[in-house]
């Protein structure tokens, strides 16, 4: 069972590596070493047990053969450990899965299944899954079907369904041929990659196989899905952009990056009893805790307030956004934005009173314009940025605001709302009313007009 020419020489690169370099997380975290295979053979394909042990299988270029290797969880203390060996020894041994209490693992000499803890193996399927490159395995838990994937043969894009007595049940058309796949027990579908970038789903009750998403890389062993999240974890071989580990949406086809710093994925999988995600690169096995694992997948959020309840018409107030990265550890997220479109008769005032910033971000008011928005900000994990801009309320009613922010790691955040009413403008005034007068008022009126008088007679009688 011989790779490609490229395979191989990914090998031989591989080999001459003779220390651990800690991977570093996109999110800031890091990846730690859990165990080597001191043999220097290169391992391939992860699965796990139901007690969350991890098993790997060995790369086909190993016709020698060597036992799965087995990394138990509850032995690390800090320190990489050794691989444990678990049954006998197999060759070509490059696609492996758990189910029904077994380990199966794809051999030179057919499908080998294990029992676990127990380790005995019997030839289980002679003949199957022997072809020239990678023979990926997945076990349906419902019923305990096997599923071999067949895509190295010339010609031959096939994945072979058997029962759990190892009965041959139907050959299902892919699209492609199948290095690596990884079964999603809630939609019941096998997603599988070629030896390339492009990622399919082949559901095996309709036949049914569409494209999905594609990474940014080649391919080879680095798929699994995570029940957790619901997302595709992907991890890149070699050739352009190798050693990454990206995230895809199967429902969107969305990727998105996760992690660098790798010499290449030859498996991966996020072990659903601790959550914890792992790495196979070539001989070693590199760990990242769920909470960093969660955390790193945790969208933004975002709050918006307005400085008063209430403003005159042609009046303003402060509008305050707040935006929190909620990711656990170390998980920083980049890329942070969002677009505020006001509702009517509410604008950026001039000046727009910007305070405040979000790290490195952009952020746009336009005074005058009804946008407020943020591009290309940066949060570490836990942490929180705050601005405010003024706003003039030009004509009257209650204006609702609304906002979603999203980021690069993250994904879309949740959506903010807020209110101000611009009250309406007092009525026109009038002439002022007339006033009514006082006592005083009136006497003072009245001895205005008697004076006169009293004036009159007083001549008049002086004359006679």
């Amino acid at each position: 069972m011989n790779r490609s020419a490229l395979v191989l020489a990914f090998v031989m690169s591989l080999a001459v590596i003779t220390t651990a370099v800690a991977a570093q997380a996109v999110n800031g975290a890091s990846f730690v070493l859990v165990a080597t295979e001191s043999s220097g053979t290169q391992l391939f394909e992860l699965t796990s047990d139901a007690a969350g042990k991890i098993y790997v299988g060995n790369n086909s270029n190993n016709s020698i053969g060597i036992p799965v290797k087995l990394f138990d969880p509850a032995l690390f203390t800090g320190t990489p450990l050794v691989f444990q060996s678990f049954g006998p020894s197999l060759g070509d041994a490059d696609g492996i899965a758990f189910g029904s209490g077994f380990i199966y693992a794809a051999s030179s000499a057919g499908v080998e299944r294990i029992t676990v803890p127990g380790g005995v193996g019997t030839l289980f399927m002679p003949g199957v899954a022997t072809n020239g490159t990678g023979s990926p395995i997945v076990v349906r838990p419902a019923d305990g079907h096997i599923f071999v994937g067949l895509g190295g043969l010339t010609g031959i894009n096939r994945i072979d369904e058997y029962t759990a007595a190892g009965t041959f049940v139907a050959s299902h058309t892919t699209g492609t041929d199948v290095e690596t796949m990884t079964f999603d027990p809630v939609s019941g579908k096998i997603y599988y990659a070629p030896f390339g970038s492009q990622v399919r789903a082949l559901n095996p009750v309709t036949n049914a196989d569409v494209a999905v998403g594609a990474s940014s890389g080649t391919i080879d062993g680095g798929l699994t899905f995570d029940s957790l999240s619901g997302l595709l974890f992907v991890g890149t071989a070699n050739g352009l952009n190798s050693g990454l580990v990206e995230t895809i949406d199967p429902a969107t086809g969305t990727r998105k990056p996760f992690a660098s710093g790798f010499n290449g994925s030859l498996g991966i999988l996020r072990e659903p009893v601790s959550g914890d995600l792992y790495f196979l690169e070539a001989s070693q096995l590199y760990r990242l805790p769920s909470a960093l694992v969660s955390g790193a997948l945790a969208p933004p959020s975002i709050t918006k307030v307005f400085g008063a309840a209430t403003i005159p018409l042609n009046g303003a107030t402060s509008l305050t956004f707040t935006i929190t990265n909620q990711a656990q550890g170390s998980g920083s997220l980049t890329g942070i934005g969002f677009t505020d479109t006001m509702p009517a008769g509410l604008i950026v005032t001039t000046p727009n009173g910007l305070i405040g910033s979000c790290g490195s971000g952009t952020i746009t008011a336009t005074a005058g314009s009804s946008t407020v928005s943020l591009g290309g900000g940066v949060l570490a994990a836990n942490g929180s940025c705050s601005f405010s801009v003024n706003v003039t309320g030009t004509t009257a009613g209650v204006k609702n605001n609304s906002v979603s922010v999203t980021s690069t790691e993250g994904g879309a955040g949740n959506t903010s709302n807020a209110s101000v009413t611009v009250a309406s403008a007092p009525p026109p005034s009038g002439p002022p009313p007339a006033a009514i007068p006082t006592l005083h008022g009136w006497l003072l009126a009245l001895l205005g007009l008697l004076l006169p008088i009293t004036a009159f007679f007083v001549s008049t009688a002086g004359r006679r």
